[in-house]
C-alpha cells in the first residue's frame, strides 16, 4: 500500500490546496514546484482535531493541509510527496483567468458508496475522453461517503473509531482514492456525512438518539474538517463551511446546508446559519455575471 496519498483540493488562479495523508513511520517531505521546477512557497498543517489525531495516532497515520498562494493562472505545478525510497507526485494545473471562448467543463458528483466496488468504473469514467474539454475539477455535493451503512460482517462501534475508519477506507487505503487524487476535487456535504436525514432521530440508528447523537456529531463534524474541508476554498467566515469560488464571469456559492442544520423538532428549522445566509444574499446581490448556487439535497 502506498505511504503517502495526495488528494488535490481548489486550484484557482491564484491559490492551491490539497489534502495529504501519510504515517507516522514514514512521514513525507511535500513539496510544490511550477513548470521550471521552481520551488514554491507553502504551507503544511495539521488538520485534524486533537481528539481525531489521537484516533489516527492508534493506526499510524494522519492528515495535513497543504496550501499555496500567489500562483499563477493556467499553470501546471506538481505537488511532490517523498517518503522514504518512494516518491509520489499529483499534477495540478490553475483555473484561467475567465471561462473563454473554448468553455469549461466539471464534473458534479455525489452519493458515493463503495460497498459496490464502483471507484473502478468511476474513475474509468473521469478519465475516458469525451467530445468536450477536459474536465478542470469535480465538485461532489454530498453523501460522498456513507458512515450510517455497514459493510456485512462489521459492527457498530464507537463514535470516533467508526467515523475514522470509514474515512480512511475513503481517503486512505481502498479504491476510492484513486478518484479522489484524479482531478482537483471540492465539497459539501449532506445527510450521509452523519446519518440517515441528520440531524433528525431515526429509530433503527442508535448514533441519532439523544444519548450518542452528540459524540457522533463530532466524530463526523471533525472528520469533515480533516479530510473534506481542507480541499475547498477558505469559508466565507470562520465557523462556516460554505465558500465562494470564481472563474470569471461565472461565481459559484457552495452552501453548506446540512452540517450545521437544526432538527425540526427545535422549533427553527433552519438549513444555514443567519451569517451565511446573510452572506448568500449579500453574494447574489453583488453578482456581475453569472451565479451558481450549490448544495446538497436540502429538504
Amino acid at each position: 500500500m502506498a505511504t503517502v496519498r495526495i488528494v488535490p483540493g481548489i486550484a484557482s488562479r491564484s491559490r492551491l490546496r490539497a489534502l495529504v495523508v501519510d504515517t507516522l513511520a514514514q512521514p513525507a517531505d511535500v513539496r510544490i514546484l511550477d513548470a521550471a521546477d521552481a520551488e514554491v512557497e507553502a504551507t503544511l498543517s495539521e488538520s485534524a482535531s486533537a481528539r481525531l489525531r489521537v484516533e489516527l495516532g492508534r493506526r499510524g497515520v494522519r492528515v495535513r493541509a497543504l496550501e499555496a498562494t500567489g500562483l499563477m493562472p493556467e499553470r501546471t505545478y506538481r505537488i511532490i510527496a517523498t517518503s522514504g525510497p518512494d516518491v509520489f507526485e499529483r499534477g495540478v494545473t490553475t483555473l484561467p483567468d475567465d471561462i473563454g471562448a473554448k468553455g469549461l467543463t466539471l464534473v458534479v458528483a455525489s452519493c458515493f458508496y463503495d460497498g459496490f466496488r464502483g471507484a473502478e468504473n468511476y474513475r474509468t469514467a473521469l478519465s475516458t475522453p469525451r467530445g468536450f474539454p477536459d474536465p478542470a475539477l469535480k465538485l461532489l455535493v454530498g453523501d460522498n461517503l456513507y458512515l450510517d451503512v455497514r459493510r456485512a460482517g462489521e459492527k457498530s462501534g464507537d463514535a470516533y473509531p467508526e467515523t475514522v475508519t470509514d474515512y480512511l477506507r475513503h481517503f486512505w487505503s481502498g479504491p476510492y482514492v484513486d478518484v479522489l487524487e484524479h482531478l482537483p476535487t471540492l465539497t459539501t456535504f449532506d445527510d450521509h456525512e452523519f446519518w440517515n436525514d441528520f440531524p433528525e432521530r431515526q429509530s433503527w440508528l442508535s448514533r441519532s438518539w439523544d444519548s450518542a447523537r452528540a459524540e457522533w456529531t463530532q466524530a463526523a463534524r471533525d472528520c469533515i474538517d480533516a479530510f473534506q474541508m481542507p480541499l475547498n476554498p477558505p469559508p466565507i467566515r470562520p465557523g462556516s463551511r460554505s465558500y465562494v469560488f470564481e472563474i470569471p464571469p461565472v461565481s459559484f456559492f457552495v452552501a453548506d446546508t446540512r452540517t450545521l442544520r437544526e432538527r425540526y423538532r427545535d422549533g427553527r428549522s433552519r438549513m444555514l446559519p443567519d451569517l451565511d445566509l446573510a452572506e448568500l444574499a449579500r453574494w447574489a446581490s453583488s453578482l456581475s455575471g453569472f451565479g451558481v448556487f450549490v448544495l446538497g439535497q436540502p429538504l
